[in-house]
């Protein structure tokens, strides 16, 4: 898990992590990171002719079905239609 190593980092629980996290950003670590994987996936988007489903792999999805849920989510539209509205 990517918060238990950020906390072994820095030499906190991952609990206490997350609270100091949180009580700093705004937002849990985990929030943090699914925002900076949507601001990426937008930029690939925007700037590169990347297919969807690679633009999903770069930002670590598993499927591209799962990344374009969570963009649609984030983003409030589908990754082709966001690009396609875009250009």
């Amino acid at each position: 898990c990517e918060v238990a190593r950020l906390a072994e980092e820095a030499r906190l629980s991952p609990a206490h992590f997350a609270r100091c996290f949180k009580a700093t950003c705004g937002m849990t670590p985990h929030q943090f990171v699914a925002r900076m994987k949507m601001e990426h996936a937008r930029e690939l988007l925007l700037h590169t002719g990347a297919p969807v489903a690679e633009v999903a792999q770069a930002t670590g999805f598993a499927s591209r079905a799962h990344f374009a849920q969570s963009f649609r989510r984030h983003w409030g539209q589908a990754p082709a239609r966001f690009r396609r509205e875009a250009g």
